[in-house]
Order: C-alpha cells, then structure tokens, then sequence
C-alpha cells in the first residue's frame, strides 16, 4: 500500500505544534503514545513545524517503529525541507516514512 492510498484510509491525523524543542520531547513523547494506542495508521502532519531538535526527531522515529505485524504506525506529511534533511543526517531515514520520499 503506498503512502497516499494509506492516508486515503486513515482517520487519524496527529499535527505536530511549531516549535519542538528539548522541553517538547517529554509531552511529544507522551501524546503520539496514546494516539498510537488506537489501531491503525497514524498521519503525523508537520506544516507547522517552524524550529525542531533532535530529541524530538528521536521521539518520532520511535514512534515509527514497526509494530508485532512488522507495519509502520505512522507516516509522516507535509514535513519542512529543513526537517527533512535533518532526519536524513540523523540517519533516521529508514526509521521514519516521510511522504514523497523514497
């Protein structure tokens, strides 16, 4: 199933807030865990992401972990060019599904 048609499915969408600092990381933490308490897909949409650190980077990408069935929980749209890179330097790239990247 692509991305795409998988968002077509999903019901839940998990926006992220503007700034996700170290303060961030904690309640960041705490809030994608009860929405991926619920089954299926969850779309975490980062269009308002204005300023991002690592450790909220590293929350996500736990979050994106395959589950039992070995499918990722989430899938993540509308991430900035500048998050997008960041992910990619981390070397969490095969950790998190960004859309429109392969």
């Amino acid at each position: 199933m692509s991305l795409s048609e998988a968002e077509a499915q999903a019901d839940r969408v998990f926006e992220l807030p503007p700034v996700l600092d170290l303060p961030a990381a904690a309640d960041l933490a705490t809030r994608l865990a009860e929405a991926l308490a619920a089954p299926g897909l969850l779309v975490i949409d980062a269009a308002h992401v204005q300023r991002f650190t690592t450790p909220c980077l590293q929350v996500l990408a736990s979050a994106a972990l395959p589950g039992e069935t070995g499918e990722r929980p989430v899938a993540l749209r509308n991430v900035p060019d500048a998050m997008s890179e960041a992910v990619a330097l981390l070397g969490l790239s095969t950790a998190l599904a960004i859309e429109g990247e392969v």
